[in-house]
């Protein structure tokens, strides 16, 4: 009898162990989120959103990323420390892994328009940077084949 009973309690010490297992399979899933590509169409699809942030000394750039098809949109928010920090929202579109897209933000007490861009490439995001220019009262590069996409941001939790 009580060999039957130390039996079933290592079957049920062991089943536990698997189920914890399983479970955290399942919570690493559910961070991580799968980024879908049609490369045919070259189109990239997200479920829900993604989250990503850069930081540098006191300087924290945060970005969440909702793309549907080809249409991008999300919330975007510079952060510099010691000076008037920018936050807004953000539409464009994807093709390739390159975001194009407007940036409305409020800085200094008044809104403004600028033109980003970043390169979404196996789940790395990447700000771009290249001179620009202003045409109808907006921030746009004057050549976006010359955008060098250096400031790389960390995949973080959306809160």
């Amino acid at each position: 009898m009580k060999k039957k009973i130390y039996f079933l309690l290592i079957v049920a010490a062991m089943s536990a162990c698997n189920n914890n297992n399983d479970k955290e399979a399942a919570n690493k899933d559910s961070v991580s989120t799968t980024i879908i590509t049609d490369t045919a169409r070259n189109i990239i699809s997200i479920p829900g959103k993604l989250c990503f942030q850069r930081v540098l000394q006191r300087d924290t750039i945060s970005i969440e990323l909702f793309i549907k098809d080809s249409v991008v949109s999300g919330n975007l928010i510079y952060n510099f420390y010691e000076k008037d920090r920018n936050k807004g929202t953000f539409n464009g579109s994807i093709h390739g892994g390159i975001i194009k897209a407007d940036y409305t933000y409020a800085s200094e007490g008044k809104t403004s328009i600028r033109e980003v861009m970043f390169q979404l490439k196996d789940s790395v995001l990447t700000e771009g940077f290249g001179v620009t220019l202003m045409q109808d009262n907006k921030s746009i590069f004057k050549d976006t084949s010359k955008i060098q996409y250096t400031q790389v941001f960390k995949r973080v939790n959306c809160k």
